[in-house]
């Protein structure tokens, strides 16, 4: 039988200090509508991620160089094997 740890009982015991994350997000400018890709795995990493809450990470156009914000949010959960 598996247990599901949840991310509220997990976060009282213990605090992820940095969290990669392998993808890339694209976007396009606010302001002059250029493409634009947030590549999270060119980042060494998340520091102090919160987890199923909204946090955002900060990209910046080459054309432009207008900067806004992407949000995100990131689902976590660990299944404890009993094997």
């Amino acid at each position: 039988m598996n247990k599901l740890l949840k991310v509220d009982d997990w976060e009282q015991h213990n605090e992820i200090k940095r969290f990669s994350i392998p993808y890339k997000i694209k976007s396009s400018c606010p302001e002059c509508d250029n493409p634009a890709i947030l590549d999270m795995s060119e980042t060494d990493s998340l520091y102090y991620p919160s987890f199923e809450k909204e946090t955002y990470e900060a990209i910046c156009c080459e054309s432009c160089e207008h900067e806004w914000k992407i949000w995100f949010k990131i689902n976590f959960d660990v299944v404890i094997s009993e094997s």
